[in-house]
């Protein structure tokens, strides 16, 4: 089943100019390219699990022969092994979200390594036959990835506590990134977590009162204005879908 509807969410649809981020449309999937543009060096601290796990190229396994000893010279895929690495993938970036918020200024300090692996890996697995679900599971890790380092600069920029402007603004970004806690690796609704159903009832009603303080300020720019409006739409969007995936019979939970 490919994943491209619950991806919508997360896709900007607007050109803004702003400190944090210029937003505009994209066509296509251009994720590798902003993985590779990335020149920053590759640090031993702090590796998360996967990439510890990591030796050879994800999920390849070295094929010898009396041609070739070299185990780094010929791979062939190993399905099962890509799987669960990008499951370990997905894992390590959850361990940046605690009960209540998305701890942006520690993700920060390991985007790169993330970023490298990510990068790495990405070509590897689309230059073998692999199945449409490992492909899907592979962009499912690059938009989490992407959406995690977005909302960490924006939330970076809108962390003025003092400017009613920025706490909301702030906070609005960190939901649209907070949802990503209730999908499995897949990026469907994660129906094994206990309190699902309460968690998306609470982003919804936090949406609503947020969404009220903004609409009561004054003398806000144009390009905050637009900046929240397009945050808001994702996290409904993102929403609304998940609502749907709720098993039947479907509790009326996502009320205002």
């Amino acid at each position: 089943m490919r994943l491209v509807p619950i991806f919508v969410a997360f896709t900007f649809t607007s050109v803004v100019n702003c400190g944090w981020m210029r937003l505009k449309i994209h066509s296509g999937d251009t994720a590798y390219e902003r993985l590779v543009n990335d020149t920053s060096e590759d640090t031993d601290s702090d590796q998360t699990e996967a990439f510890q796990t990591i030796r050879y190229p994800l999920g390849k396994r070295p094929i010898y022969g009396s041609q070739n000893q070299n185990p780094m010279m010929k791979y062939e895929i190993d399905p099962k092994q890509v799987e669960r690495l990008l499951g370990l993938f997905v894992n390590d970036l959850r361990f940046y979200f605690n009960e209540t918020s998305f701890e942006s200024r520690k993700f920060e300090l390991v985007v790169p390594g993330f970023r490298k692996e990510l990068a790495k890996n990405n070509i590897l697995i689309e230059s073998e036959s692999s199945s449409q679900e490992l492909l899907d599971q592979l962009t499912f890790a690059k938009h989490v990835f992407l959406i995690m380092v977005d909302s960490a600069k924006g939330m970076h920029y809108y962390s003025d506590v003092s400017n009613p402007c920025h706490r909301l603004m702030h906070s609005v970004i960190e939901l649209n990134v907070r949802i990503l806690t209730v999908l499995d690796a897949r990026g469907k609704l994660d129906v094994h977590i206990d309190s699902y159903e309460a968690e998306l009832a609470l982003f919804k009603r936090c949406l609503g009162i947020w969404v009220a303080k903004f609409a009561s300020l004054m003398h806000v720019p144009i390009g905050e204005r637009l900046v929240f409006a397009t945050q808001v739409k994702q996290v409904q969007t993102t929403l609304a879908m998940l609502e749907k995936q709720i098993p039947f019979p479907m509790t009326p939970l996502l009320v205002q």
